[in-house]
Formats: structure tokens, C-alpha cells, sequence
């Protein structure tokens, strides 16, 4: 068992049927020799999850930058989790990072969606 109770893991694939969607952050309740158990907060059930169904967090994180970490799915997990390309995959990257009210980021997502339709019209 790699994991002990309360670490916090990312859920990465759903094989044993838990209610988390893909890339939510849990935290293991109890352990055993086969499985970890973890609560449901919506309807207080316990839900079991095994090592192929999560990875750990910190893994993950450790190299993630302030300013794009959440409690939830990392940015460069959610381009890989929808397969976006180079151009999309930066607009969600500066759509997502922590501006305060500097608009910057907004306008170099705007160019690599500019970009990405013209790569579009290249095609047709």
C-alpha cells in the first residue's frame, strides 16, 4: 500500500466505480491490505478505491508553480486529460493562472486561440 490515511490523492481513472469524476482531489479515510477507503461527502458513504484508480498529489504539485495550483485537477493533467494541442493547451494555462487584475495573460490566450484558428483555416 503506498498510500496511509490522510494523504490526499487525485482520482486518474474510475475502474471500482467510486462518484468522483476524473482529476478530483480526495483524501484516504482507512486503509487495509488491499484497498483504501475514502468518505463520500455527499451521502456520507464510504467508497474504496485501489491503487490504480489514484496518484498521489504532492507527486504532481511538487513542480506545479503558485499560480497555477488548485485543490482540484493540475493544468498541464487537464490538457493531457482532453489531448489539447500546443496552441490550446496555453490558452487554458493563461486563462487559468492567478492575474489579480493584470490582463496580460488574457490577451496571450486570446492570440494562441487567434492562432489556433487560423491553423483551422490553413486546413480547410
Amino acid at each position: 500500500m503506498k498510500y496511509k490515511v490522510g494523504d490526499k490523492v487525485r482520482v486518474i481513472k474510475n475502474l471500482t466505480g467510486h462518484r468522483y469524476e476524473i482529476g478530483s482531489i480526495i483524501t484516504i479515510a482507512e486503509v487495509n491490505e488491499t484497498n483504501y477507503f475514502i468518505e463520500e461527502e455527499v451521502d456520507g458513504c464510504t467508497w474504496t478505491v485501489t491503487d490504480s484508480d489514484i496518484e498521489a498529489v504532492l507527486e504532481i504539485k511538487q513542480s506545479t508553480p503558485k499560480r497555477y495550483a488548485t485543490d482540484s485537477i493540475d493544468v498541464i493533467d487537464f490538457c493531457k486529460l482532453y489531448n489539447l494541442n500546443f496552441n490550446l493547451g496555453n490558452v487554458v494555462k493563461y486563462t487559468c493562472r492567478d492575474k489579480g487584475t493584470d490582463i496580460e495573460d488574457y490577451k496571450k490566450a486570446i492570440d494562441y486561440l487567434q492562432r489556433e484558428i487560423n491553423h483551422l483555416k490553413s486546413l480547410e
